[in-house]
């Protein structure tokens, strides 16, 4: 319906999965809009992104870089 009424104004279209997540989040559960689905399905996990790289270096104590590196070391002769 909102794609026929405003067909030239791209910013009023609106996916499936954004209804969904709007219906499932905790203002579309205040509102009980869940209750006029057909179907429900089983609660969605959040999301979690994934952990920044630079934390490693904070969680080995004594790090040395590897361009601190010897150069006896690319040698590969000595440990």
């Amino acid at each position: 319906m909102m794609k026929k009424e405003y067909a030239e104004d791209v910013s009023f279209r609106v996916s499936h999965e954004t209804i969904y997540e709007f219906v499932y989040s905790k203002e579309g559960e205040k509102l009980n809009l869940k209750s006029f689905l057909l179907r429900s399905h089983r609660k969605r996990k959040e999301k979690t992104g994934r952990s920044v790289r630079g934390i490693i270096k904070t969680r080995i104590p004594g790090r040395v870089d590897i361009d601190e590196r010897p150069k006896s070391i690319e040698t590969r002769e000595e440990f």
